[in-house]
């Protein structure tokens, strides 16, 4: 999409896609033979908002390692880091106006940008949203069909045409209805960002949609009108979310003022929320101090917050029939590792997983995630990194937000990276997407599953230990250490199920399917567990084992199981008569 005016500085719509393009035009120029590969950028761990790494030493070492040409074609490229240093090396001389550092190269091979902050405020999004404005509204004002007409209408036929359901407007479409639960998501979690890149894709999916009906032609005229309206609708409410007001004297440039003057409030949707007074197009200088009191009194009006009401209504599965509070419970993964000289190394990555309807655990419709549409079950920056070693059992921590419901399928997305603990070697573990078919389960008498799932990837593969459950229960627990502050105590504590549930698979595996809370040395209070959300099946009960040694004597000061049948709250795990400690647990049954 074009911009006005011939200059570079007129053409910067997102600073992303422009980093984007310094690093595909570094790989080009670095690595000829790799045409797929694509820049992979991710905002820097380390630096400050603003500092953004290229990670594609990812993807290309394997690549390199596994290929003899490439390694010939490349002598000086021995460990991953040097890929890294390639690409800096390769960067194009204007970069140096976008940062205030030179780049560098990090951990095993991550070339991190840090952008200016002057760059960062010389960028055109905002007039790439209003440019959006004004190509909606000469689509609606060069109708000869009367939108508030259409909109009154008590009948609608929408037309459709060849190739909608997999198309521009159906993704324009599903777009604008991930509105609501993007101003929940932001408004809930404090991260406005997360609008401003909503809107940013609202308006890139917008041009898509009408660069697509320009070369159809004069297709679905109906259709195409309300689309754009609801189009500018939910603009102008993200504006107002996110108290953006156009500055009076930056509107008042040439290029904006031709450009503005087809714009026009959009039709009443009859929404709660209370529109703002804008900048009228084409106002004289000399009303400027009206309008900007105009702005003013309207900035002291508070935000009408039924909004969230009216959009957010509650969404009930077809999929699940009868209905019932399933759930997905990963357990644990194993990694292995291909190459015969690895022992120990580095995990990190990505496990998230999302059923048919994007449902919620309390039956809500969430279209929308932040970063992903997905529920995080393992989430490690390259920064952060756990230790492994060859096919070690890693069990995971609580999912980033809620319980995982399923239907008749699911999709679960992995992205597992390990480098040696020299940071001289990666490997990619798995990079795929996964769809799960559990349609056959909801037609078997049993209420419960063992799974286990093998995803390969370029070097490896992982092993996932799952368990499904049509009917469950959702708890939280909570466990507090009593023990002579002086004792020194390391430990782990585990959660399974007990009563009449079956594990249905090999004695040997059974540890793969149990729930690590906590592993660590024990300090006198309340645990930080590293699990303490779980489901629990509506026929079973919940069992805590804990194994505790006293790390001075190493003798055993606590060993043994509680059992937790359903409606218990609290209960006490004793050490032995002569360690006088214990752990106090609670369990909160959430029906």
């Amino acid at each position: 999409m074009a911009a006005s005016g011939t200059g570079l500085d007129d053409k910067r719509w997102n600073f992303e896609q422009e980093i984007r393009d310094v690093f595909n035009a570094s790989l080009k120029r670095s690595f000829p033979e790799l045409k797929e590969e694509e820049a992979v950028i991710y905002d820097s761990q380390l630096g400050t908002p603003g500092d953004f790494n290229c990670q594609n030493v990812l993807t290309i070492w394997p690549k390199l390692r596994k290929s003899p040409e490439l390694r010939e074609t490349y002598p000086n490229i021995k460990t991953p880091r040097d890929i890294g240093e390639v690409i800096k090396k390769n960067l194009p001389t204007y970069v140096r106006d976008m940062m205030d550092e030179e780049p560098s190269v990090e951990d095993v091979g991550f070339v991190t940008l840090s952008l200016s902050r002057e760059w960062l405020a010389k960028g055109n999004t905002f007039i790439y949203l209003l440019h959006c404005l004004a190509e909606i509204h000469r689509v609606t004002n060069d109708s000869q069909k009367d939108i508030n007409g259409l909109k009154n209408a008590s009948e609608l036929i929408f037309e459709k045409y060849e190739g909608w359901e997999e198309g521009e407007e159906r993704m324009l479409e599903f777009h604008l209805l991930e509105f609501p639960e993007v101003l929940e998501e932001s408004c809930l979690s404090l991260l406005p960002h997360m609008m401003c890149k909503y809107l940013y894709d609202l308006t890139k999916k917008y041009h898509s949609y009408n660069d697509f009906m320009r070369k159809a032609g004069p297709v679905a005229e109906t259709s195409r009108l309300l689309l754009c309206e609801a189009t500018a609708v939910v603009m102008k409410k993200c504006f107002q979310v996110l108290w953006i007001t156009p500055d009076i004297e930056y509107l008042y440039q040439p290029k904006l003022l031709n450009l503005l003057r087809y714009t026009k409030p959009p039709m009443d949707v009859s929404a709660p929320v209370t529109e703002k007074v804008g900048v009228e197009v084409g106002v004289e200088p000399d009303r400027t101090k009206q309008k900007m009191a105009e702005i003013e009194q309207k900035a002291k009006t508070p935000l009408d917050l039924e909004i969230v009401d009216r959009f957010i209504t509650p969404f009930v599965s077809g999929a699940r029939d009868p209905l019932r509070k399933s759930r997905f419970e990963v357990f644990s993964i194993r990694p292995f590792i291909t190459d015969s000289r690895f022992e120990n190394g580095k995990l990190f990555g990505l496990i998230s997983v999302s059923d048919k309807c994007g449902l919620r655990s309390n039956g809500g419709c969430h279209l929308f995630e932040p970063d992903l549409p997905y529920v995080s079950l393992f989430n490690l920056e390259w920064c952060d990194p756990i230790n492994i070693r060859q096919a070690q059992v890693v069990y995971l921590d609580n999912p980033s937000s809620r319980s995982v419901p399923f239907s008749s399928y699911m999709k679960i997305h992995m992205e597992l990276y390990v480098t040696t603990e020299s940071r001289d070697d990666c490997f990619q573990l798995c990079k795929r997407n996964k769809k799960m078919d559990l349609k056959s389960f909801w037609g078997e008498k049993s209420s419960s599953k063992c799974g286990r799932l093998n995803v390969k990837g370029e070097d490896g593969r992982t092993m996932v230990h799952y368990i499904l459950l049509k009917d469950a229960i959702d708890i939280a627990l909570e466990v507090t250490f009593k023990v002579d502050p002086n004792r020194k105590v390391y430990g782990s504590i585990f959660a399974y199920y007990g009563g009449e549930f079956s594990y249905d698979c090999h004695h040997d595996t059974q540890d793969c399917y149990m729930a690590l809370l906590f592993r660590s040395f024990l300090t006198v209070g309340p645990l930080s567990l590293k699990r303490s959300i779980l489901a629990v099946p509506k026929n079973a009960s919940l069992k805590i084992k804990a194994h505790l040694v006293d790390v001075g004597t190493n003798e055993v000061i606590l060993s043994g199981c509680y059992e937790f049948l359903q409606g218990r709250s609290n209960g006490i795990l004793p050490g032995f008569d002569w360690a006088d400690c214990s752990l106090d647990l609670k369990v909160v049954w959430k029906y």
